[in-house]
Order: structure tokens, then C-alpha cells, then sequence
């Protein structure tokens, strides 16, 4: 609950320096309707659109992250909702803060 407070702050505070320059995605939002929010992601950057951008996964450069299978794996949608399995458990100020989010 903390560090979502503290994620908010911090996005805060980038909104009020860059105006309009801070794009959300919406994760849930990406998983059900990928090729959309693509769009919407590539329109805000000023990217034109190219068939590459909906399949990352067929991108054989080479990365060097932490995440390197994930690069190499298709939008992953298995776990998006699994947080509800502890709602129970999370303070009434973090599911207050979801909702509004």
C-alpha cells in the first residue's frame, strides 16, 4: 500500500513537470484489445505504425534485460487479475486507491 502511495506521488509530481508528456497504459486494457492500444501508444509517440509493432515477439534483435524470455513471449495476460486473490488481506486505503485509479 505503501509503495503504490508512493508510485502515485512519484507520477504526480512527473504530470506537473511534463505536462502531457506522461503516457498511461492501462495493462488490463493491453491484454484485452492489444492491437488498439498499440495504436494508441505509437499515435501519442508520433510513430508511424508498422506490422512489427504488433508482434514484438517476432523481434530477433538481440536484448539485454532482465526480462529477455518475456521480450521473447506474446503479451501475457495469465496474471492480471491474480491481486484479487488477496483482496481480503489489503488494507481498505489500497482497494480505495484501485477503484479511483
Amino acid at each position: 500500500c505503501e509503495y503504490y502511495s508512493m508510485y502515485k506521488e512519484l507520477i504526480k509530481y512527473w504530470e506537473l513537470n511534463y505536462p502531457g508528456l506522461i503516457y498511461h497504459l492501462d495493462y488490463e486494457k493491453l491484454v484485452k484489445n492489444s492491437e488498439m492500444e498499440i495504436k494508441k501508444v505509437l499515435h501519442f509517440l508520433d510513430i508511424d505504425e508498422e506490422e512489427a509493432c504488433f508482434f514484438p515477439q517476432s523481434n530477433t534483435r538481440t536484448t539485454r534485460t532482465a526480462s529477455q524470455l518475456q521480450v521473447r513471449s506474446s503479451i501475457y495476460s495469465g496474471s492480471s487479475n491474480k491481486w484479487k486473490l488477496y483482496k481480503e488481506f489489503l488494507p481498505e486505503e489500497f482497494l480505495k486507491m484501485e477503484v479511483n485509479a
